[in-house]
Protein backbone atom coordinates (compact mmCIF):
# COMPACT_ATOMS: atom_id res chain seq x y z
CA UNK A 1 0.00 0.00 0.00
CA UNK A 2 1.70 3.69 -1.17
CA UNK A 3 2.03 6.19 1.89
CA UNK A 4 0.49 8.62 -0.54
CA UNK A 5 -3.17 6.14 -0.17
CA UNK A 6 -5.42 7.56 2.06
CA UNK A 7 -5.86 4.62 4.68
CA UNK A 8 -9.77 5.82 5.78
CA UNK A 9 -12.62 6.43 3.67
CA UNK A 10 -13.72 9.01 6.34
CA UNK A 11 -13.21 11.10 9.10
CA UNK A 12 -16.21 10.22 10.92
CA UNK A 13 -17.07 6.90 12.77
CA UNK A 14 -20.89 5.59 11.80
CA UNK A 15 -22.46 3.32 14.50
CA UNK A 16 -23.18 0.16 12.93
CA UNK A 17 -26.95 -0.44 14.69
CA UNK A 18 -26.70 -3.97 14.32
CA UNK A 19 -23.62 -4.49 15.82
CA UNK A 20 -24.43 -3.21 18.99
CA UNK A 21 -27.65 -4.90 19.75
CA UNK A 22 -25.52 -8.19 18.74
CA UNK A 23 -23.00 -7.00 21.51
CA UNK A 24 -25.94 -6.06 23.94
CA UNK A 25 -27.12 -9.32 23.27
CA UNK A 26 -24.57 -11.39 23.96
CA UNK A 27 -24.16 -9.46 27.43
CA UNK A 28 -27.07 -12.16 28.24
CA UNK A 29 -25.51 -12.50 31.92
CA UNK A 30 -25.30 -9.13 32.92
CA UNK A 31 -28.45 -8.54 31.88
CA UNK A 32 -29.77 -10.76 33.52
CA UNK A 33 -28.22 -10.17 36.57
CA UNK A 34 -28.86 -6.27 36.36
CA UNK A 35 -32.65 -7.57 35.49
CA UNK A 36 -32.91 -9.60 38.95
CA UNK A 37 -31.73 -6.81 41.01
CA UNK A 38 -34.13 -4.61 39.32
CA UNK A 39 -36.91 -7.27 40.37
CA UNK A 40 -35.81 -7.40 43.67
CA UNK A 41 -35.45 -4.12 44.59
CA UNK A 42 -39.04 -3.06 42.74
CA UNK A 43 -40.52 -6.23 44.22
CA UNK A 44 -38.90 -5.44 47.69
CA UNK A 45 -40.67 -1.65 47.72
CA UNK A 46 -43.89 -2.73 46.46
CA UNK A 47 -44.09 -5.20 49.17
CA UNK A 48 -43.31 -2.43 51.67
CA UNK A 49 -45.64 0.30 50.22
CA UNK A 50 -48.48 -2.14 50.60
CA UNK A 51 -47.89 -3.22 54.17
CA UNK A 52 -47.09 0.02 55.09
CA UNK A 53 -50.56 1.30 53.50
CA UNK A 54 -52.48 -1.04 55.67
CA UNK A 55 -51.15 0.38 58.64
CA UNK A 56 -53.19 2.90 59.04
CA UNK A 57 -56.69 1.31 59.21
CA UNK A 58 -54.65 -0.68 61.78
CA UNK A 59 -54.05 2.42 63.95
CA UNK A 60 -57.77 3.90 63.19
CA UNK A 61 -58.82 0.70 64.45
CA UNK A 62 -56.55 0.56 67.80
CA UNK A 63 -57.76 4.36 68.42
CA UNK A 64 -61.20 4.33 67.79
CA UNK A 65 -62.69 4.92 70.28
CA UNK A 66 -66.85 3.93 70.61
CA UNK A 67 -69.85 5.13 72.55
CA UNK A 68 -71.48 2.41 74.83
CA UNK A 69 -74.29 2.48 72.60
CA UNK A 70 -72.19 1.92 69.52
CA UNK A 71 -70.22 -0.58 71.09
CA UNK A 72 -73.37 -2.65 72.10
CA UNK A 73 -74.91 -2.50 68.47
CA UNK A 74 -71.46 -3.97 67.39
CA UNK A 75 -71.47 -6.67 69.57
CA UNK A 76 -75.11 -7.29 68.97
CA UNK A 77 -74.49 -7.33 65.14
CA UNK A 78 -71.11 -10.16 65.74
CA UNK A 79 -73.54 -12.24 67.75
CA UNK A 80 -76.27 -11.97 64.86
CA UNK A 81 -73.31 -12.99 61.67
CA UNK A 82 -72.35 -15.51 64.35
CA UNK A 83 -75.64 -17.34 64.61
CA UNK A 84 -76.14 -16.53 60.67
CA UNK A 85 -72.63 -18.52 59.86
CA UNK A 86 -73.88 -21.42 62.15
CA UNK A 87 -77.18 -21.70 60.66
CA UNK A 88 -75.86 -21.43 57.12
CA UNK A 89 -73.05 -23.80 57.84
CA UNK A 90 -75.90 -26.04 59.02
CA UNK A 91 -78.26 -25.79 56.13
CA UNK A 92 -75.20 -26.12 53.56
CA UNK A 93 -73.95 -29.20 55.39
CA UNK A 94 -77.35 -31.02 56.96
CA UNK A 95 -78.03 -34.22 54.88
CA UNK A 96 -81.43 -33.62 56.78
CA UNK A 97 -81.78 -30.09 54.60
CA UNK A 98 -80.38 -31.43 51.32
CA UNK A 99 -83.38 -34.55 51.62
CA UNK A 100 -86.02 -34.15 49.57
CA UNK A 101 -88.52 -33.62 52.04
CA UNK A 102 -91.76 -35.08 48.89
CA UNK A 103 -90.33 -38.11 48.47
CA UNK A 104 -88.03 -39.52 51.80
CA UNK A 105 -86.44 -42.33 52.03
CA UNK A 106 -86.63 -44.12 55.28
CA UNK A 107 -86.31 -47.65 56.52
CA UNK A 108 -87.64 -48.89 59.61
CA UNK A 109 -86.33 -51.97 61.69
CA UNK A 110 -88.23 -53.62 64.02
CA UNK A 111 -86.43 -55.03 66.86
CA UNK A 112 -87.02 -57.35 69.26
CA UNK A 113 -85.55 -57.56 72.68
CA UNK A 114 -86.26 -60.92 74.67
CA UNK A 115 -84.88 -63.48 76.88
CA UNK A 116 -84.47 -60.86 79.75
CA UNK A 117 -85.50 -60.69 83.19
CA UNK A 118 -87.44 -57.84 84.70
CA UNK A 119 -84.67 -56.41 86.10
CA UNK A 120 -82.16 -56.36 82.94
CA UNK A 121 -85.02 -55.19 80.34
CA UNK A 122 -85.58 -51.21 81.33
CA UNK A 123 -81.52 -51.37 81.58
CA UNK A 124 -81.03 -52.79 77.89
CA UNK A 125 -83.56 -50.94 76.21
CA UNK A 126 -82.59 -47.68 77.61
CA UNK A 127 -78.94 -48.32 76.68
CA UNK A 128 -79.99 -49.21 73.35
CA UNK A 129 -82.36 -46.39 72.63
CA UNK A 130 -78.97 -44.03 74.08
CA UNK A 131 -76.69 -45.44 71.57
CA UNK A 132 -78.91 -44.59 68.85
CA UNK A 133 -80.52 -41.24 69.96
CA UNK A 134 -77.61 -39.42 71.55
CA UNK A 135 -74.90 -39.96 68.73
CA UNK A 136 -72.96 -43.11 69.55
CA UNK A 137 -74.18 -45.05 67.01
CA UNK A 138 -73.89 -42.45 64.38
CA UNK A 139 -70.33 -42.17 65.37
CA UNK A 140 -69.27 -45.37 65.01
CA UNK A 141 -71.10 -45.65 61.86
CA UNK A 142 -69.01 -42.34 60.69
CA UNK A 143 -66.00 -44.68 61.71
CA UNK A 144 -66.43 -48.24 60.46
CA UNK A 145 -67.85 -47.18 57.29
CA UNK A 146 -66.14 -45.64 54.27
CA UNK A 147 -69.15 -43.76 52.41
CA UNK A 148 -69.61 -41.66 55.96
CA UNK A 149 -66.07 -40.91 56.70
CA UNK A 150 -66.20 -37.64 54.65
CA UNK A 151 -70.11 -36.94 56.58
CA UNK A 152 -69.81 -35.39 60.18
CA UNK A 153 -71.33 -37.58 63.10
CA UNK A 154 -73.73 -34.74 64.20
CA UNK A 155 -75.43 -34.80 60.77
CA UNK A 156 -76.08 -38.68 60.67
CA UNK A 157 -76.96 -38.88 63.69
CA UNK A 158 -79.94 -36.32 62.60
CA UNK A 159 -80.83 -39.35 60.26
CA UNK A 160 -81.04 -42.02 62.97
CA UNK A 161 -84.30 -42.26 65.07
CA UNK A 162 -85.63 -44.60 67.92
CA UNK A 163 -88.54 -45.38 70.11
CA UNK A 164 -90.75 -48.11 72.06
CA UNK A 165 -94.53 -48.30 72.21
CA UNK A 166 -96.18 -48.07 75.61
CA UNK A 167 -95.28 -50.53 78.11
CA UNK A 168 -98.52 -52.55 78.26
CA UNK A 169 -98.75 -52.75 74.22
CA UNK A 170 -94.95 -53.93 74.04
CA UNK A 171 -94.53 -56.08 77.63
CA UNK A 172 -95.34 -59.62 77.35
CA UNK A 173 -95.31 -61.79 80.20
CA UNK A 174 -93.98 -65.26 78.90
CA UNK A 175 -93.59 -68.84 80.37
CA UNK A 176 -94.11 -69.29 83.72
CA UNK A 177 -94.84 -66.29 86.47
CA UNK A 178 -92.13 -67.63 88.43
CA UNK A 179 -89.81 -66.33 85.99
CA UNK A 180 -90.66 -63.42 84.88
CA UNK A 181 -88.95 -63.55 81.16
CA UNK A 182 -90.44 -60.79 79.66
CA UNK A 183 -89.97 -59.02 75.83
CA UNK A 184 -90.00 -55.54 74.55
CA UNK A 185 -90.17 -54.29 70.75
CA UNK A 186 -87.83 -51.47 69.66
CA UNK A 187 -88.10 -49.35 66.65
CA UNK A 188 -85.37 -47.94 64.36
CA UNK A 189 -85.82 -45.66 61.50
CA UNK A 190 -82.83 -44.27 59.02
CA UNK A 191 -83.64 -41.97 56.41
CA UNK A 192 -80.82 -40.93 53.84
CA UNK A 193 -80.67 -37.99 50.96
CA UNK A 194 -81.84 -40.44 48.44
CA UNK A 195 -82.54 -44.72 48.48
CA UNK A 196 -79.02 -45.71 48.16
CA UNK A 197 -77.22 -44.06 50.73
CA UNK A 198 -80.60 -44.57 53.22
CA UNK A 199 -80.12 -48.13 52.65
CA UNK A 200 -76.20 -48.39 53.22
CA UNK A 201 -76.81 -46.06 56.60
CA UNK A 202 -79.93 -48.47 57.67
CA UNK A 203 -77.02 -51.84 57.11
CA UNK A 204 -74.18 -50.01 59.00
CA UNK A 205 -76.81 -49.02 61.96
CA UNK A 206 -77.88 -53.16 61.94
CA UNK A 207 -73.81 -54.15 62.13
CA UNK A 208 -73.13 -51.51 64.96
CA UNK A 209 -76.21 -52.62 66.58
CA UNK A 210 -74.97 -56.26 66.97
CA UNK A 211 -71.66 -54.97 67.60
CA UNK A 212 -73.07 -53.01 70.60
CA UNK A 213 -75.19 -55.92 71.77
CA UNK A 214 -72.05 -57.33 73.58
CA UNK A 215 -71.58 -54.46 75.66
CA UNK A 216 -75.21 -54.58 76.73
CA UNK A 217 -75.30 -57.84 77.74
CA UNK A 218 -72.24 -57.36 79.76
CA UNK A 219 -73.14 -54.15 81.95
CA UNK A 220 -77.23 -54.70 82.07
CA UNK A 221 -77.44 -58.46 81.80
CA UNK A 222 -78.22 -61.38 80.08
CA UNK A 223 -81.09 -61.14 76.80
CA UNK A 224 -81.59 -61.27 73.15
CA UNK A 225 -81.35 -58.76 70.87
CA UNK A 226 -83.56 -60.12 67.23
CA UNK A 227 -84.15 -58.24 64.29
CA UNK A 228 -87.58 -58.87 63.47
CA UNK A 229 -88.32 -57.07 60.20
CA UNK A 230 -87.11 -54.44 57.70
CA UNK A 231 -89.41 -52.24 56.38
CA UNK A 232 -88.67 -49.63 53.28
CA UNK A 233 -90.96 -46.74 52.09
CA UNK A 234 -90.60 -43.59 50.25
CA UNK A 235 -92.86 -40.47 51.80
CA UNK A 236 -94.08 -36.74 51.89
CA UNK A 237 -92.35 -35.88 55.14
CA UNK A 238 -94.20 -32.92 55.51
CA UNK A 239 -92.59 -32.06 59.40
CA UNK A 240 -89.04 -32.29 57.57
CA UNK A 241 -90.29 -29.68 54.95
CA UNK A 242 -91.61 -27.54 57.29
CA UNK A 243 -87.69 -27.47 59.51
CA UNK A 244 -86.45 -27.43 56.16
CA UNK A 245 -88.41 -23.78 55.34
CA UNK A 246 -87.84 -22.72 58.58
CA UNK A 247 -84.26 -22.32 58.40
CA UNK A 248 -84.30 -21.23 55.45
CA UNK A 249 -86.38 -18.71 56.34
CA UNK A 250 -84.42 -17.82 59.42
CA UNK A 251 -81.33 -17.26 57.79
CA UNK A 252 -82.65 -15.10 55.50
CA UNK A 253 -84.47 -12.69 57.89
CA UNK A 254 -80.95 -12.75 60.00
CA UNK A 255 -78.45 -11.74 56.73
CA UNK A 256 -81.67 -8.93 56.55
CA UNK A 257 -81.19 -7.36 59.61
CA UNK A 258 -77.40 -8.02 59.36
CA UNK A 259 -77.36 -5.87 56.23
CA UNK A 260 -79.19 -3.25 57.76
CA UNK A 261 -77.66 -3.47 61.31
CA UNK A 262 -74.35 -2.83 59.65
CA UNK A 263 -75.79 0.01 57.12
CA UNK A 264 -76.74 2.00 59.99
CA UNK A 265 -72.98 1.60 61.29
CA UNK A 266 -70.71 4.39 61.09
CA UNK A 267 -66.94 3.89 59.70
CA UNK A 268 -65.38 3.42 63.31
CA UNK A 269 -68.71 0.80 63.76
CA UNK A 270 -67.86 -1.05 60.91
CA UNK A 271 -64.30 -1.72 61.14
CA UNK A 272 -64.23 -2.73 64.91
CA UNK A 273 -66.80 -4.80 63.36
CA UNK A 274 -65.18 -6.52 60.72
CA UNK A 275 -62.23 -6.92 63.35
CA UNK A 276 -64.60 -9.05 66.13
CA UNK A 277 -65.70 -10.93 62.93
CA UNK A 278 -62.82 -11.48 61.96
CA UNK A 279 -63.21 -10.63 58.30
CA UNK A 280 -60.08 -8.62 58.19
CA UNK A 281 -57.85 -12.37 58.83
CA UNK A 282 -60.19 -14.20 56.59
CA UNK A 283 -62.11 -12.45 53.67
CA UNK A 284 -60.48 -9.27 53.80
CA UNK A 285 -57.91 -10.68 53.99
CA UNK A 286 -58.02 -12.73 50.92
CA UNK A 287 -58.60 -9.32 49.14
CA UNK A 288 -56.12 -7.56 50.39
CA UNK A 289 -54.05 -10.43 49.57
CA UNK A 290 -54.87 -11.04 46.06
CA UNK A 291 -54.73 -7.18 45.32
CA UNK A 292 -51.08 -6.82 47.42
CA UNK A 293 -50.02 -9.81 45.12
CA UNK A 294 -51.32 -7.92 41.85
CA UNK A 295 -49.48 -4.61 42.90
CA UNK A 296 -46.39 -6.55 44.22
CA UNK A 297 -46.23 -8.42 40.63
CA UNK A 298 -46.52 -4.97 39.21
CA UNK A 299 -43.30 -3.69 40.69
CA UNK A 300 -41.51 -6.70 39.39
CA UNK A 301 -42.40 -6.18 35.72
CA UNK A 302 -41.22 -2.93 35.95
CA UNK A 303 -38.36 -3.96 37.93
CA UNK A 304 -37.39 -6.27 35.24
CA UNK A 305 -37.56 -4.08 33.07
CA UNK A 306 -36.04 -1.10 34.36
CA UNK A 307 -33.62 -3.08 35.26
CA UNK A 308 -32.75 -4.46 31.56
CA UNK A 309 -32.72 -0.37 30.56
CA UNK A 310 -30.57 0.91 33.24
CA UNK A 311 -28.02 -1.78 31.85
CA UNK A 312 -29.03 -0.89 28.68
CA UNK A 313 -28.00 2.85 28.88
CA UNK A 314 -25.12 1.92 30.61
CA UNK A 315 -23.42 -0.28 28.14
CA UNK A 316 -24.36 2.36 25.52
CA UNK A 317 -22.56 5.48 26.62
CA UNK A 318 -19.37 2.66 27.54
CA UNK A 319 -19.89 1.44 23.75
CA UNK A 320 -19.65 4.89 22.56
CA UNK A 321 -17.50 5.99 24.84
CA UNK A 322 -14.93 3.07 24.48
CA UNK A 323 -13.92 3.96 20.75
CA UNK A 324 -13.07 0.08 19.99
CA UNK A 325 -13.34 -1.52 17.27
CA UNK A 326 -17.18 -3.19 17.07
CA UNK A 327 -17.76 -4.96 14.33
CA UNK A 328 -16.81 -6.01 10.43
CA UNK A 329 -18.90 -3.08 8.88
CA UNK A 330 -18.08 -0.90 11.22
CA UNK A 331 -14.15 -1.41 10.20
CA UNK A 332 -14.83 -1.57 7.01
CA UNK A 333 -17.02 1.53 6.64
CA UNK A 334 -13.88 3.46 8.53
CA UNK A 335 -10.87 1.85 6.52
CA UNK A 336 -10.13 1.63 2.75
CA UNK A 337 -7.59 -1.67 4.36
CA UNK A 338 -9.32 -4.64 3.17
CA UNK A 339 -10.61 -6.85 5.72
CA UNK A 340 -10.59 -10.49 4.81
CA UNK A 341 -13.10 -11.68 7.73
CA UNK A 342 -13.01 -12.29 10.88
CA UNK A 343 -12.15 -15.57 13.34
CA UNK A 344 -13.85 -16.79 16.78
CA UNK A 345 -11.26 -16.35 19.92
CA UNK A 346 -13.33 -18.28 22.30
CA UNK A 347 -14.68 -21.55 23.05
CA UNK A 348 -18.02 -22.06 21.31
CA UNK A 349 -19.97 -25.10 22.54
CA UNK A 350 -21.29 -28.04 20.67
CA UNK A 351 -20.42 -29.34 17.20
CA UNK A 352 -22.57 -26.93 15.33
CA UNK A 353 -20.85 -23.79 16.78
CA UNK A 354 -17.54 -25.40 16.69
CA UNK A 355 -17.74 -26.35 13.09
CA UNK A 356 -19.64 -23.03 12.37
CA UNK A 357 -16.00 -21.29 14.16
CA UNK A 358 -14.09 -23.57 11.90
CA UNK A 359 -15.20 -22.73 8.90
CA UNK A 360 -15.13 -19.31 9.53
CA UNK A 361 -11.01 -19.47 9.88
CA UNK A 362 -10.75 -21.61 7.46
CA UNK A 363 -12.62 -18.91 4.88
CA UNK A 364 -10.81 -16.40 6.23
CA UNK A 365 -7.04 -17.54 5.82
CA UNK A 366 -8.51 -19.15 2.23
CA UNK A 367 -8.91 -15.27 1.21
CA UNK A 368 -5.66 -14.36 2.43
CA UNK A 369 -3.66 -17.15 0.48
CA UNK A 370 -5.38 -16.01 -2.45
CA UNK A 371 -4.07 -11.99 -1.72
CA UNK A 372 -0.90 -13.29 -1.01
CA UNK A 373 -0.69 -15.64 -4.00
CA UNK A 374 -1.93 -12.55 -6.16
CA UNK A 375 0.53 -9.96 -4.50
CA UNK A 376 3.57 -12.27 -4.39
CA UNK A 377 3.80 -11.85 -0.96
CA UNK A 378 6.29 -14.39 0.66
CA UNK A 379 6.90 -12.86 4.07
CA UNK A 380 4.04 -11.86 6.36
CA UNK A 381 4.38 -10.21 9.57
CA UNK A 382 0.76 -10.59 11.78
CA UNK A 383 0.74 -7.38 13.67
CA UNK A 384 -1.44 -8.23 16.95
CA UNK A 385 -2.58 -5.04 17.69
CA UNK A 386 -3.84 -6.07 20.99
CA UNK A 387 -3.02 -8.04 24.35
CA UNK A 388 -3.18 -11.53 22.74
CA UNK A 389 -4.20 -14.29 25.78
CA UNK A 390 -4.15 -17.92 25.92
CA UNK A 391 -7.39 -17.99 23.64
CA UNK A 392 -6.11 -15.46 21.36
CA UNK A 393 -2.36 -16.73 21.07
CA UNK A 394 -3.27 -20.20 20.20
CA UNK A 395 -5.37 -18.95 17.14
CA UNK A 396 -2.61 -17.15 15.97
CA UNK A 397 -0.07 -19.97 15.97
CA UNK A 398 -2.48 -22.24 14.36
CA UNK A 399 -3.05 -19.63 12.18
CA UNK A 400 1.01 -19.46 11.59
CA UNK A 401 1.07 -22.68 11.07
CA UNK A 402 -1.07 -22.60 8.32
CA UNK A 403 0.61 -19.72 6.66
CA UNK A 404 4.19 -22.15 6.76
CA UNK A 405 2.40 -25.34 4.76
CA UNK A 406 1.17 -22.90 2.33
CA UNK A 407 4.96 -21.76 1.87
CA UNK A 408 4.62 -18.33 3.53
CA UNK A 409 7.28 -17.18 5.86
CA UNK A 410 4.77 -15.77 8.94
CA UNK A 411 5.93 -14.08 11.84
CA UNK A 412 3.37 -12.77 14.58
CA UNK A 413 4.62 -9.05 15.90
CA UNK A 414 2.53 -7.46 18.81
CA UNK A 415 2.60 -3.88 18.57
CA UNK A 416 5.29 -3.75 16.25
CA UNK A 417 4.74 -0.15 15.67
CA UNK A 418 5.33 0.38 19.37
CA UNK A 419 8.14 -1.86 20.35
CA UNK A 420 11.53 -0.69 18.64
CA UNK A 421 12.58 -3.82 19.10
CA UNK A 422 10.31 -5.32 16.43
CA UNK A 423 11.65 -2.96 13.70
CA UNK A 424 13.66 -5.30 12.41
CA UNK A 425 11.00 -7.88 11.94
CA UNK A 426 9.22 -5.65 9.99
CA UNK A 427 11.83 -4.54 7.56
CA UNK A 428 12.06 -8.30 6.47
CA UNK A 429 8.74 -8.96 6.31
CA UNK A 430 8.01 -5.72 4.38
CA UNK A 431 4.16 -6.52 3.94
CA UNK A 432 2.03 -6.78 7.25
CA UNK A 433 -1.46 -8.49 7.86
CA UNK A 434 -2.80 -6.01 11.26
CA UNK A 435 -5.12 -8.31 13.52
CA UNK A 436 -7.49 -6.34 15.68
CA UNK A 437 -9.68 -7.61 18.33
CA UNK A 438 -13.41 -6.70 18.71
CA UNK A 439 -14.29 -4.71 21.84
CA UNK A 440 -10.09 -4.24 22.26
CA UNK A 441 -8.36 -2.53 19.68
CA UNK A 442 -9.29 1.20 19.58
CA UNK A 443 -9.80 3.38 16.73
CA UNK A 444 -6.93 5.43 17.45
CA UNK A 445 -4.26 2.29 18.08
CA UNK A 446 -5.45 1.65 14.37
CA UNK A 447 -4.45 4.92 12.94
CA UNK A 448 -1.27 5.29 15.05
CA UNK A 449 -0.10 2.15 13.36
CA UNK A 450 -1.86 2.85 9.84
CA UNK A 451 0.42 6.28 10.22
CA UNK A 452 3.35 4.25 11.24
CA UNK A 453 3.40 1.89 8.12
CA UNK A 454 3.07 4.31 5.95
CA UNK A 455 5.71 6.30 6.69
CA UNK A 456 7.93 3.88 6.81
CA UNK A 457 7.10 2.32 3.22
CA UNK A 458 5.26 -0.96 4.96
CA UNK A 459 2.46 -2.28 3.18
CA UNK A 460 -0.43 -3.13 4.65
CA UNK A 461 -2.32 -5.81 2.91
CA UNK A 462 -5.19 -6.41 4.88
CA UNK A 463 -6.62 -6.72 8.83
CA UNK A 464 -8.43 -9.64 10.12
CA UNK A 465 -10.41 -9.14 13.26
CA UNK A 466 -10.39 -11.63 16.11
CA UNK A 467 -14.20 -12.36 17.81
CA UNK A 468 -13.40 -13.39 21.51
CA UNK A 469 -17.38 -11.86 22.28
Amino acid sequence: MDRTDNYRKTGELEIDLAGLLTSFFLKWKQIAVCALAGMILLGSFGYLKNRNADMPEETVTEEAELTEEESWNVAEAVQLKKENDAIEEYVENSVLMQTDAYHRESVLLQYCIQEADIHTLPKAVESYTAFLLYGQAAEAVQKSNEPFRKTQAVYLAELITAWQAADRQNEIITDSLQDWKTEKILYVEVSGKDKEMTQQLADAVQKEMEKYASFVKKNCGSHELILLNEINRTRADNTLLAQQREKRSLLKAGRDNLKAMTDAMSEMQKIAYAKDCGIETEEKAEMIAGSDTSSVLKYIVLGLCSGIFAYGCIFVCLYLMRNTVRSESEFQSYYNVPLYGSVSARKTAGKTGQDKAGNRLEQTLGRIRLACKKQGIEKLCLAAEFSAGTKEQAVLEHILQQFQDWGIHAVIGKEPDSDISQWNMLEEAGTVLLVCSIGETTYPMVNHAMEFYCENDIDVMGAVLFDAR
